[in-house]
């Protein structure tokens, strides 16, 4: 019947309603992570740039990834099957730099590099 009123904004816009202005944001800054890992790996497959400087970059991403997992677990749980899936994608992008192409792409990445 009644329905309780939001918080108003923080300065970063954020309501304190972590069902819904929250999870947005947390989950733009997983997709935002993992659309990172993808243009490195992107890059890297196009032989664009440093192969060294792309492989300390994947390592400094994946130094990140257990913060960025802990923060796309504070979604609610409709929200995880979604921010899984990018990590999973993230991890497997890293990944491929990491290992020098030899370890399996995500499909995004195999499809760009098949382009």
């Amino acid at each position: 019947m009644f329905r309780r009123n939001k918080k108003p904004a923080d300065g970063a816009g954020n309501t304190g309603d972590a069902g819904h202005a929250g999870a947005d944001g947390v989950g733009v800054e997983v997709h935002r992570f993992s659309n990172e890992a993808f243009a490195l790996a992107r890059a890297f497959a196009q032989k664009d740039g440093s192969p060294d400087e792309s492989k300390e970059r994947a390592r400094e991403m994946q130094e990140r990834l257990a913060d960025v997992v802990a923060l796309a677990r504070t979604c609610p749980a409709e929200r995880q099957a979604d921010l899984n899936r990018v990590l999973s994608d993230a991890r497997l992008d890293l990944n491929y730099v990491l290992s020098d192409g030899t370890m399996p792409t995500s499909i995004r990445l195999a499809r760009a590099i098949a382009d």
